[in-house]
């Protein structure tokens, strides 16, 4: 196993109380996208706290939410605790094994794609993904405008 950074060791507490959770129609969007169902296999990269896997989540997703930081994983295990379709594994995506041989209907990675080795991120993707499956990548940055909430 590679040595790999773990972002926000020890601030795990004070990233899951500022960090601004999704919009809730860009949620909506990526279901409507990729026309997921709750009875498809989601597989998350970098959950951190969960701030995107609860939302998918809260909708009745199977979710295997993978985490390298070990304060973020513990974080977002307890926060995924009320949701028996969400398992989380302490890991670097590189480094990741999965148990089974199944494939994923979507692969989603909110705000931590970028932390991964480029060599590997997108093939390991591509063979974990089922061939009509999908690999959902989204970031949040703040653009000091405001909107009207519809």
């Amino acid at each position: 196993m590679s040595e790999k950074i773990e972002p926000y060791k020890d601030i795990a507490l004070i990233y899951d109380e500022v960090r601004p959770s999704y919009p809730e129609q860009l949620i909506k969007d990526i279901i409507e996208a990729t026309n997921i169902k709750p009875n498809n296999t989601l597989l998350e990269i970098g959950a951190g706290t969960g701030k995107a896997t609860v939302q998918f989540a809260e909708r009745g997703f199977k979710i295997h939410a993978i985490e390298i930081g070990k304060d973020m994983g513990g974080i977002l295990t307890e926060k995924c605790r009320i949701y028996p379709n969400v398992s989380v594994e302490i890991a670097s995506f590189e480094d990741w094994l999965p148990q089974h041989n199944g494939k994923y209907d979507m692969i989603f990675c909110a705000q931590a794609f970028h932390w991964l080795d480029v060599a590997v991120k997108y093939k390991k993707c591509h063979s974990l993904l089922k061939e009509d499956g999908h690999l959902i990548l989204f970031w949040y940055n703040a653009s000091g405008e405001e909107t009207e909430e519809t």
